[in-house]
């Protein structure tokens, strides 16, 4: 009878240990896990950074570039418009 509760304690011991072990690697996989995550979303909150600027930059060459066509439109409008009073002067009659 003492034998086969000895048996019983040892094998319900090593459950335990077992079970804890177990409980131990699950805890260390998930706090790799979330370290993976963490690093993650810093590289993607990196690359979102990034993304605005470029989109805030790409705003700004928008606007520039419009004001330099509309410039160069003027130029080539005031160039063109000389040329024509060049080659056809006033006719008095």
């Amino acid at each position: 009878m003492t034998f086969l509760l000895m048996l019983l304690f040892f094998f319900i011991l090593g459950f335990v240990l077992y079970i804890s072990f177990m409980i131990n690697n699950q805890k260390k996989k998930f706090k790799s896990t979330i370290l993976n995550l963490q690093r993650a979303m810093v590289q993607l909150t990196v690359e979102q950074k990034k993304q605005s600027q470029q989109l805030v930059l790409s705003e700004d060459l928008k606007q520039k570039i419009v004001q330099i066509n509309q410039t160069i439109s003027q130029s080539v409008y005031e160039l063109g418009f000389e040329l024509f009073k060049q080659n056809y002067p006033k006719r008095t009659t």
